[in-house]
């Protein structure tokens, strides 16, 4: 399955290629309209196999998953093919990218040829494709008001392009510990216990002043200056000797690189205030 756009047209192609014994016994190629995505694309190429596989009394591999058209047309055909002998099995399996698997590059060859295709509207108006296109304009009107909207200078540093659909890769590990990654995000957004915060939200009891004497405690001066963190500010120097915002947090490999810096070791950077609040680990 593929999807792109071509001449300003969205289109959405599907191939399969049956092998047996490293030879292609059966093909496709199918373009499926622009109103319909990629899981439309994958079902309804299974769907075929599996009638396919029915016409050919060929014997294939799968689970069944219930979903929307494509998916029910898929049931169909697998349930008439077992039906036919008790003895078979049909399992579906989801190959990752660039697999090394017989036949993959084929169907994804076979795939793009059906873009050039004429397509053959199977559906209407699909779920998958409504939902996609949803999140495309929802993601656009973000995009919009992210760059219409003033930012801080720690926001700028730690944020520099506009937030994306995916979970940083940061906060997406399961490994990471809660406390290290809302310390992350209260340092990386400028949101937190610090003297800076406090200052500019009022209604937030508390000093803004650092108990080193610096006269607000903002998040730079903790990190980088602050003679309190000194012993622990290591941490940072191993991942970046010129403490620079954007080698720290900017980039996934580096953020990576500062979390590793922050969370595997016995000695975490400590953000100390003036209040009863306990202090974070970064």
């Amino acid at each position: 399955r593929l999807k792109e756009v071509r001449a300003g047209v969205r289109k959405v192609g599907i191939g399969y290629s049956v092998q047996w014994k490293k030879s292609e016994v059966a093909k496709f190629s199918g373009g499926i309209g622009p109103c319909a995505d990629i899981f439309d694309a994958e079902m309804l190429a299974l769907a075929l196999i599996a009638r396919r596989c029915v016409s050919g009394r060929t014997h294939h591999q799968q689970k069944t998953t219930p979903a929307q058209y494509a998916s029910i047309l898929f049931r169909k055909e697998v349930h008439a093919f077992l039906r036919d002998d008790p003895r078979r099995t049909f399992v579906v399996q989801w190959i990752p990218g660039h697999s090394k698997i017989d036949g993959n590059k084929r169907a994804d060859r076979l795939a793009n040829e059906g873009l050039n295709l004429r397509p053959t509207a199977f559906f209407n108006r699909t779920s998958t494709w409504a939902k996609c296109r949803a999140t495309q304009r929802a993601s656009k009107t973000w995009a919009k008001i992210w760059a219409d909207s003033p930012h801080s200078k720690t926001v700028r540093k730690h944020i520099p392009r506009p937030l994306s659909l995916k979970l940083h890769p940061i906060f997406n590990n399961p490994g990471l510990p809660c406390s290290v990654s809302s310390c992350l995000v209260h340092v990386m957004t400028g949101h937190g216990w610090f003297g800076e915060y406090k200052d500019r939200m009022p209604f937030i009891k508390g000093s803004h002043k650092c108990p080193c004497g610096e006269q607000v405690q903002s998040v730079p001066h903790l990190l980088f200056l602050c003679p309190l963190s000194e012993h622990s500010r290591k941490n940072l120097t191993d991942v970046a000797p010129d403490l620079n915002p954007l080698t720290l947090f900017g980039l996934p490999k580096a953020s990576k690189r500062s979390q590793n810096s922050f969370s595997l070791r016995n000695r975490p950077l400590q953000i100390t205030t003036r209040d009863t609040a306990p202090p974070s680990p970064v």
